[in-house]
């Protein structure tokens, strides 16, 4: 299943985990202002906003309990990866 932005699909390829996909599951959000829905890189074995979505906060987290911003990727080196916000965030629907 393909992941998308405000209709339009994401390129993962770079930064998901080596012959993982961006999700076996079906699901829908609209992320309210403020709040951040959050996926790994490694989404077979990830337990991000997807596991939590029918507890309290369904699965989102307040843009305030981040402290940090990731920038690159270091490790594997044959890995590395400069983090980019793609153009679909930019889209207001």
């Amino acid at each position: 299943m393909r992941i998308t932005v405000n209709g339009t699909p994401l390129e993962e390829t770079p930064y998901l985990y080596p012959g993982d996909y961006a999700s076996g599951e079906k699901f829908d959000v609209m992320v309210p202002a403020a709040k951040l829905w959050l996926m790994g890189d490694h989404r077979s074995a990830s337990l991000d906003s997807r596991d939590h979505m029918k507890e309290p906060g369904s699965g989102f987290i307040s843009e305030d309990a981040v402290i940090g911003k990731a920038v690159v990727r270091y490790w594997p080196l044959s890995r590395g990866y400069l983090f980019s916000r793609p153009d679909a965030f930019d889209k207001v629907k």
